[in-house]
């Protein structure tokens, strides 16, 4: 399977971006090699201030951190805010990254809500997927699930591809993830799995 350039220039940068302490500049760089964005779900953090004894710390007159994302669509939205607002007054900018976060975010709870309801033993129903990016020249990646009742650790034997006569993309990640959530299994990424590690490899 053929990486993209992006999967590529991503792996090469993701242990540097935290030593870029200058938002516009690590900005400008997600923009110039078309990496990505930066997102703040939650808002930016203000940046840290020395302070010592006696140092007033009331901060109450400070306005809540507001979600923010380097990409075009949320920028256009906060440089027209306040006409939006006069239409609809409790608009808050968003994109489709801030609500891809979010929706990962309720899908970990979920998760781990699931996994503290098996009280400290391994998951007897589990699930494996695996992604493959799209090839050169392709649209969509490959999205596929394998499943068992057996158990998280169970052999690949064990193991049934779900709906193999199906081909799933990135665009139906959230539907099956829901899906195995709602029916009581377990999601794995296949790689935290060494049963089952190189079912897809072979596949």
């Amino acid at each position: 399977m053929a990486d993209t350039f992006n999967a590529i220039a991503q792996r090469k940068w993701i242990d540097k971006f935290t030593l870029i302490n200058d938002e516009n500049t690590l900005i400008s760089l997600l923009d110039r090699f078309d990496l990505g964005y930066l997102i703040s779900p939650d808002g930016k953090l203000k940046q840290r201030t020395d302070f010592g004894l006696g140092s007033d710390l009331d901060h109450e007159d400070e306005p809540e951190p507001e979600p923010f994302c380097s990409c075009g669509s949320f920028r256009r939205q906060q440089s027209c805010l306040s006409a939006i607002r006069r239409e609809i007054p409790d608009y808050e900018p968003c994109c489709k990254h801030i609500a891809w976060f979010k929706r990962f975010r309720d899908y970990l709870v979920k998760r781990s809500q699931l996994i503290e309801a098996q009280r400290g033993h391994n998951a007897t129903k589990a699930t494996a997927w695996f992604y493959a990016p799209p090839e050169i020249g392709q649209e969509h990646g490959r999205f596929s699930i394998i499943f068992t009742k057996h158990g998280q650790n169970a052999p690949i034997t064990k193991w049934q591809q779900y709906r193999s006569d199906e081909v799933f993309t990135e665009d139906d990640a959230w539907d099956l993830f829901d899906s195995m959530i709602d029916n009581g299994y377990v999601p794995f990424p296949h790689t935290a799995l060494p049963s089952i590690a190189h079912a897809f490899k072979q596949s």
